[in-house]
C-alpha cells in the first residue's frame, strides 16, 4: 500500500520513483487493472534495480561543466577579438571626423592590409568621402580668390573713372564719354556675374531633363547670327553640318556650349578663318571648331581647365573675359555625358572638340577631368 499511495494518478508523462528493499535501491512503476466497467480491480507493480552509474553520472556531469565554461570563455575571447577588430577602426574613424576642419583637410584612416572586408570597405568609402571633400573646397577657395579678383578689378576702375569725373566741372560731351566707358565696363562686370551664376547653377546640378537634340541644326543656327559679326572682322566662317546628328540633351544649354566655341574662335582670330562642323560618327557625335587664331603656348594648353585662366596671347588680343566660358562649356559637355577635347599651338590657332553620346547610345566617356576655362577669355 505505501508503493501505491500518490500512483493510481498519473500525468502524460509517468515519473520514476524509487524504493528502498533492503540494502538495494529500485525504481518502481504501479499500474491500475480496471474491468470492462472501468471499475479499479487491483493493481500491478514493476520494479527495477537502480544501476551503481550515479558517480559516472557525475563526473559526466563535471565534464560537461567544464566544457561548458571552455566554450563560454572561447567564445567571449572570439567575440572580444571580432568586436575589436571591428570597432577600432570605428573608433579611429571618429577621430578623425572629429579632427577634420575647413582649415585641416589632410587626415585619413589608416586601412590595414589585415582589415576585413567590411571594414577595409568603409574605410576606404570614407577615405574617399574626404578627397572629394578636401577637393571641392580647395576649388572653392581658388574660385572665391579669383572671383573676388576679378570682380574686384573692374569696381577699381569703375570707381576711379567716377573719381575723375568729379574732381571738376566737365562739358556734357566728357560726362557722355565716361558714361559710355562705364556702361562699357559695367557690362564686362555684369557678364562676369551672369557667367558666374550659371557656373553655380550648372556645379548643383547632377541630372538634367533631356530630349532628342539634333546637334546640326544647333551648330548651323549659331553660327548664321554669327556670320555678320565674323564679316565685320573680316574672318570667314565656314559650317559643315550636312545632316541629322542626334544627342539626347537640353537644346539650350548645348546651344550656349556651341555659341561659346564659335565666340572664342571668332574673338581670339585677328585674321583668317574659323570652320565648325559636326559629325555622327557611328555611337558618337562630334562638334569641331577650328580656327587659325593666336593658339596657346604648350604649357599654357593644360591650364585652360582653370577658372578665370587667361592665356598670354588672351589677354594681348582681347582685353575684355573673364576666363569662364570655357568652364561653362565643359560642365555642359560633362552633364550630357560627353568629353571636350582642346589641340592647339602658339600662332597656327586651336582645335576644339565636343564628343557626345549619340541619341540612344548611353553615355559617353568622360576624359576632361580639369576644370576647363572661359570661351570669352581663354
Amino acid at each position: 500500500q505505501r508503493l501505491l499511495a500518490g500512483q493510481t494518478r498519473s500525468g502524460l508523462v509517468p515519473s520514476l520513483h524509487a524504493v528502498a528493499v533492503g540494502e538495494r535501491s529500485l525504481y518502481y512503476r504501479v499500474g491500475e487493472l480496471r474491468n470492462e466497467a472501468g471499475q479499479t480491480v487491483g493493481y500491478v507493480q514493476v520494479a527495477r534495480g537502480i544501476p551503481p552509474h550515479r558517480a559516472t553520472l557525475q563526473a559526466f556531469a563535471a565534464g560537461l561543466g567544464v566544457l561548458w565554461l571552455l566554450l563560454t570563455g572561447g567564445v567571449l575571447a572570439l567575440v572580444s577579438w571580432a568586436a575589436g577588430r571591428v570597432l577600432s577602426p570605428l573608433r579611429e574613424m571618429t577621430e578623425v571626423a572629429r579632427s577634420v576642419t575647413s582649415a585641416d583637410l589632410t587626415a585619413r584612416v589608416d586601412v590595414p592590409a589585415e582589415s576585413d572586408r567590411e571594414t577595409a570597405v568603409l574605410g576606404t568609402a570614407f577615405n574617399a568621402l574626404l578627397d572629394r571633400i578636401e577637393s571641392y573646397v580647395d576649388r572653392l577657395r581658388t574660385f572665391t580668390s579669383n572671383a573676388a579678383h576679378e570682380l574686384q578689378t573692374p569696381l577699381t576702375v569703375l570707381r576711379g573713372h567716377v573719381e575723375i569725373a568729379l574732381r571738376r566741372e566737365r562739358s556734357p560731351e566728357r560726362y557722355r564719354e565716361t558714361l559710355e566707358l562705364l556702361d562699357d565696363r559695367l557690362g564686362e562686370f555684369v557678364q562676369t556675374l551672369r557667367a558666374l551664376l550659371t557656373l553655380t547653377r550648372l556645379d548643383r546640378d547632377d541630372e538634367l531633363d533631356t530630349e532628342p537634340v539634333d546637334l546640326s541644326d544647333i551648330v548651323s543656327d549659331e553660327a548664321s547670327s554669327m556670320a555678320s559679326r565674323a564679316d565685320t572682322s573680316g574672318l570667314s566662317l565656314a559650317v559643315d553640318a550636312p545632316g541629322p546628328a542626334w544627342v539626347d540633351g537640353q537644346p539650350q544649354l548645348l546651344r550656349e556650349a556651341v555659341r561659346n566655341l564659335i565666340d572664342n574662335a571668332l574673338k581670339y582670330t585677328p585674321d583668317g578663318e574659323v570652320n565648325v562642323s559636326v559629325e555622327a560618327d557611328g555611337e558618337t557625335v562630334v562638334f569641331a571648331c577650328r580656327d587659325t587664331g593666336v593658339g596657346i603656348d604648350a604649357d599654357e594648353l593644360d591650364r585652360i581647365g582653370s577658372r578665370f585662366f587667361r592665356g598670354t596671347e588672351a589677354g594681348q588680343v582681347a582685353a575684355d573675359g573673364s576666363g569662364l566660358g570655357l568652364s561653362i562649356v565643359a560642365r555642359i559637355v560633362e552633364l550630357h555625358g560627353g568629353a571636350l577635347r582642346a589641340d592647339s599651338e602658339r600662332g597656327e590657332g586651336t582645335h576644339v572638340e565636343i564628343r557626345l553620346p549619340a541619341s540612344g547610345t548611353g553615355t559617353a566617356t568622360k576624359t576632361l577631368t580639369a576644370e576647363p576655362s572661359a570661351s570669352d577669355g581663354w
